[in-house]
């Protein structure tokens, strides 16, 4: 499992210090934010904010870079509503509706967390990755890859390790899909050496259970 990065462990903190903030101001002070606890819920705020922006920047570089592929789903509309509508609405408030609303301090926390609800699948030169859902991705290495076989209805990717993961063509754009899709289809010139010991045999995709949910590996059924 893939450690958690740095500026998300910084994200999360201080984004539950700026939620303890809030929560105190509302409960136990009865009154907006002032003094020294608007000054750290500033403070607090901007640090998540930038984190916030880190992570946008990340998925925003690893898409031109063609290694990230989303999911057409709605964690990606909900992330891009966050994006823009949000920062838009905080300054509406903040010009024409009477100064900083309160819960406007939540905004970069939302604008934090959303974006890394996106589901997406990352493939780069080492490593295939399939986030659907909210935990950890699930982290194939490419030489731990048996072989890529393309289906009516996508790609299945089968591991070293029989298990198999399927990716759907209906949960992606259709250009993104094309472009990982050509990628994987490479993967086989790499592993035509292992193809013996797949054939060997009768039934081979057969024998794999189904895949329970999008991307995620399924092991061999017990006979």
């Amino acid at each position: 499992m893939k450690k958690t990065p740095p500026y998300r462990k910084i994200g999360g903190i201080f984004s539950a210090i700026l939620i303890a903030l809030l929560v105190y101001a509302r409960f136990a002070l009865q009154a907006e934010l002032e003094g020294w606890v608007l000054g750290l819920a500033i403070c607090c705020a901007v640090v998540v904010l930038l984190m916030a922006i880190l992570e946008i920047g990340l998925l925003v570089t690893d898409y031109r870079k063609g290694h990230l592929f989303p999911l057409r789903n709605t964690s990606l509309y909900l992330a891009i509503f966050t994006v823009v509508a949000l920062p838009v609405l905080a300054a509406y408030k903040a010009l024409f509706a009477g100064g900083i609303d309160f819960w406007v301090f939540l905004y970069p926390v939302l604008m934090f967390i959303l974006p890394q609800s996106v589901m997406n699948v990352r493939l780069n030169d080492v490593l295939l990755e399939t986030k659907t859902g909210v935990g950890e991705p699930v982290a194939i290495p490419l030489f731990s890859i048996q072989s890529v076989k393309e289906e009516a209805d996508g790609v299945t990717i089968l591991t070293n390790e029989e298990k198999e993961v399927v990716l759907l063509r209906q949960y992606f754009f259709a250009g993104d899909f094309a472009r990982m899709r050509n990628q994987l289809m490479g993967l086989n010139a790499s592993t035509d050496s292992s193809a013996p010991s797949l054939n060997k045999d009768a039934g081979d995709w057969s024998a794999y259970q189904g895949v329970a949910g999008f991307g995620v590996p399924a092991e061999r059924e017990e006979e």
